[in-house]
């Protein structure tokens, strides 16, 4: 479940409630709603697989909206719920990073880094990081993966420890076999069924239910894997690191210009 940040959606944790009597989820959020008090007292934390909480630490700018993210991890914690917090990497964030992750820290919270993967200021990332970056990044990175290594918290299939694959460039998995439109969909929420968010083919509704999968596998045709943490889930094959994320008849147009 995520979004945007799911938790603005009408009803979401009665969403959550209903889906949770015959399934398990996962959520994405960045907690800025209070309702995730309300899901604290009504989710049973056993059929909710983990929470990701995607710390912004640009939107929480003073010290009252960052103990409240504070806050509400702890109430996750408190209730049972399996939680792990991830910063994204944004270029102005790199070089405060160490004093961020040293704050949480000392509220018992790690931080974990994610790659940037778009524009900043005319440049494509993670493509532009400078060494520099990269060795702050990869540090904190290194840092995190050794303390995973000695947690029993899962991260499920959104682990940024992966992230250390993509910090030179894009992932593809292109001309790869991938289950995805047959093990994995992606639903929007007008409730359009793709095969997955790089692959945009239509499967169907899911509130018509007029939707059909794929019977296996089939061919990767994305370019770029915009989820990556999904790629190397579904997908099987070595992946590959490619350097632009326009197609190579762009990229050769702008060359002769």
């Amino acid at each position: 479940m995520s979004g945007g940040e799911p938790f603005f959606q009408h009803d979401f944790v009665e969403l959550c409630e209903s889906l949770t009597q015959k399934h398990y989820i996962t959520i994405n959020t960045n907690l800025s709603r209070q309702s995730v008090y309300t899901f604290c007292e009504k989710l049973d934390p056993g059929r909710v697989t983990f929470v990701h909480c995607s710390l912004h630490v640009t939107e929480r700018d003073n010290q009252v909206l960052l103990f409240d993210f504070v806050d509400k991890v702890k109430a996750l914690e408190r209730s049972g719920f399996a939680v792990y917090v991830t910063q994204v990497m944004w270029p102005p964030i790199v070089n405060h990073f160490k004093r961020l992750f040293n704050f949480f820290e000392t509220k018992g919270i790690l931080v974990r880094p994610k790659v940037f993967r778009g524009n900043y200021r005319w440049k494509g990332y993670p493509l532009h990081y400078t060494r520099a970056e990269k060795d702050t990044i990869l540090t904190f990175m290194k840092l995190v993966a050794d303390a995973d290594r000695e947690s029993p918290k899962t991260k499920g299939h959104i682990n940024p420890d992966l992230d250390i694959l993509w910090i030179d460039g894009y992932v593809s998995f292109t001309g790869a076999p991938c289950s995805a439109g047959s093990k994995f969909v992606k639903v929007d929420f007008d409730g359009t069924i793709r095969r997955c968010q790089s692959d945009r083919t239509n499967l169907g509704n899911i509130y018509r239910g007029d939707f059909k999968f794929f019977e296996d596998e089939r061919l990767c045709r994305a370019k770029i894997c915009c989820c990556p943490y999904y790629g190397f889930t579904f997908a099987s094959g070595k992946h590959e690191i490619v350097r632009s994320r326009m197609p190579f008849f762009i990229q050769r147009m702008l060359k002769k210009v």
